[in-house]
């Protein structure tokens, strides 16, 4: 199953300073090289910058933050 973690108890897992704009799921890798069952949260920060965050679906834990770079083809991470 995608894990016992809710949509909603994923949004309040990031910062209060971020502003959730899309919710969809997604499988990242781990470090281990395992799937890893996440909510992928676009949010938009203060200062417009936009952040993807990684929550997972099992145990609410933040895996991964990326910040998007906006460029001619759309956005890149770094």
């Amino acid at each position: 199953s995608f894990g016992s973690v809710t949509e909603d108890e994923a949004i309040e897992k990031i910062s209060a300073d971020l502003l959730p704009q899309t919710v969809t799921k997604a499988v990242i890798p781990s470090q281990g090289g395992r799937d890893l069952y996440c909510y992928e949260i676009l949010c938009q920060a203060a200062d417009d910058t936009r952040i993807v965050v990684y929550i997972n679906s099992q145990d609410g834990a933040e895996e991964e933050s990326l910040i998007l770079s906006e460029n001619e083809e759309g956005y890149s991470a770094r």
